[in-house]
Parts: structure tokens; sequence; C-alpha cells
């Protein structure tokens, strides 16, 4: 798993994959996050779609601020 993510870093450096986001006006709190990151691994780094898929997960996951407490109230948790 490590020896994994080293070498997805080593293809996709999170440093491009968030310049890329922010070139889009997007980021990791965006509801459509995991789509438009894995669709970024595909189309400018070559990954694999489910390689991409999987590896978009982490990063959202990783990244994304937890949801403010207006967001639980909204229902958006």
């Amino acid at each position: 798993d490590r020896a994994d993510r080293l070498a997805l870093e080593l293809l996709a450096p999170v440093q491009c994959v968030q310049e890329s986001l922010a070139a889009r006006a997007a980021s990791w709190r965006d509801s459509e996050a995991d789509a438009l990151v894995e669709r970024l691994l595909i189309a400018e780094f070559g990954l694999p779609g489910e390689v991409a898929r999987g590896y978009a997960r982490f990063l959202v996951a990783q990244r994304a601020p937890p949801p403010t407490f207006r967001d639980w109230l909204r229902g958006k948790n």
C-alpha cells in the first residue's frame, strides 16, 4: 500500500493535482471533487481509470476539510 502511494505520488504529485484543481477554480471540498480529480488523473497524468478512481478518493478524503457545523445542520456531512 505504501509502495503504491509512493508510485502514485511520483506519477501524479499532489501539488500538481492541487494546481490543476485551482486552475479550474475547484477545491478539495467541492461536491464533485472525487469525479473531477479522477478525470484529472486520467487526462493529465495518464493513470488508468480504476487506479485514478481509488487515488482520487484517497486524495480528496485526505485533503477535504471536515464538514462545518453549518454543513452538518444542512445535512451535508
